[in-house]
C-alpha cells in the first residue's frame, strides 16, 4: 500500500526557528539654545546587531521649542518641542516599516512624526556629576533619559538617548 506523504514543517514554525535579531533604538540630536527658545535636529535610529550592525532606518526631523518648561528639578533648561519636517534619511534590511509598527506608528514617516511632541529637560549635574538630558513621562514624572553635552560658550547642546533593543 502507499504512505502518506509528510507534510512538510513550515519554516514558521516552533521548531528549529531563528531566534528574531535585536537591533538598537535611539535618539541622536543637537540644537541651538537662544534665550527662552530652542531649535535643533534628532535623527532616530535603529542600528542591526544590537548596535554594532548596519543601519536599518535613521529618520531626521526638526524640533523647534513650543512651550518653556519650569517643572524639572535641576534642570538649566527645559521644553516641550515639536517635532516636524520628518524624512527617512537612510535604510535597509527591514528598513523603517521593521521598527516604526513596534513603535506604534504609522509607517508613513510624515504621519508618524509631524506634529508630535516632545518634552526634554537639560540637567548639567545629575547627582552631583554626570551631563543629561531628561525626558518628561506622563507617568513617571522627570526621568534620566541618556547623555548629554552643553557648550556655554556656543549655547549649543548634543545628546544621545538609547530606547531599548527591538526585533528586526
Amino acid at each position: 500500500s502507499m504512505t502518506k506523504a509528510k507534510r512538510p514543517r513550515s519554516a514558521t514554525g516552533t521548531t528549529g526557528t531563528t531566534p528574531a535579531s535585536l537591533g538598537l533604538l535611539g535618539r541622536m540630536g543637537s540644537g541651538m539654545l537662544d534665550g527662552s527658545t530652542f531649535v535643533g535636529t534628532e535623527q532616530l535610529y535603529f542600528l542591526a546587531d544590537k548596535g554594532s550592525g548596519d543601519t536599518l532606518c535613521l529618520i531626521e526631523y526638526t524640533l523647534t521649542s513650543t512651550e518653556e518648561r519650569t517643572d524639572c528639578d535641576g534642570c538649566m533648561f527645559a521644553f516641550e518641542f515639536a517635532v516636524s519636517d520628518a524624512m527617512v534619511m537612510e535604510e535597509s534590511g527591514s528598513g523603517c516599516a521593521g521598527i516604526l509598527p513596534q513603535l506604534g506608528k504609522d509607517t508613513d514617516v510624515a504621519m508618524a512624526f509631524d506634529g508630535v511632541t516632545r518634552t526634554y529637560g537639560y540637567d548639567p549635574e545629575f547627582l552631583g556629576h554626570a551631563e543629561l538630558m531628561m525626558l518628561y513621562d506622563a507617568s513617571a514624572g522627570w526621568i534620566p533619559g541618556g547623555f548629554a553635552s552643553f557648550d556655554m560658550a556656543t549655547q549649543s547642546l548634543s545628546y544621545d538617548l538609547e530606547d531599548g533593543y527591538y526585533t528586526y
